[in-house]
């Protein structure tokens, strides 16, 4: 019992450690329908380090740079904790801001200045299709 007590401590300290939190209400809902415009334009960007990212042209897609500067190799609109939706598309090349190269950003440097650059445009292989209403 009283091991039982110390590792939940410990887990609960591990959680604490690394847990993100909303502030205030969290009123938040899970989507339904990720195939639905616009949140069918939003999806997974597959890399060494995945993120999020969001269609702004049909063969464009929105991101941090940090997320695409790792082998960003797909992205998946739509895309649910099951799969991918709509689909994957390829990417053809990454363009990210000239400050965000010029600082080192591009090999993890750490430095505070990549922060401020911290965005990128990944260009896919073909239009992902996604219905816009």
């Amino acid at each position: 019992m009283i091991f039982r007590a110390v590792l939940g401590s410990f887990i609960a300290i591990a959680i604490s450690a690394t847990a993100q939190a909303v502030i205030g209400i969290d009123n938040r809902v899970p989507v339904a329908n990720t195939k639905a415009f616009p949140y069918s334009a939003v999806g997974r960007v597959l890399s060494f380090s995945p993120g999020t990212g969001a269609l702004v042209a049909p063969r464009i897609v929105l991101t941090a740079a940090h997320v695409a500067r790792q082998y960003a190799s797909s992205f998946r609109p739509g895309s649910t904790p099951q799969g991918a939706i709509l689909g994957e598309f390829g990417v053809e090349k990454v363009l990210y801001p000239r400050g965000y190269e010029e600082a080192g950003c591009l090999v993890d440097s750490g430095e505070e200045i990549c922060d401020h650059y911290d965005f990128a445009f990944i260009i896919l292989k073909e239009d992902a299709h996604v219905a816009a209403k």
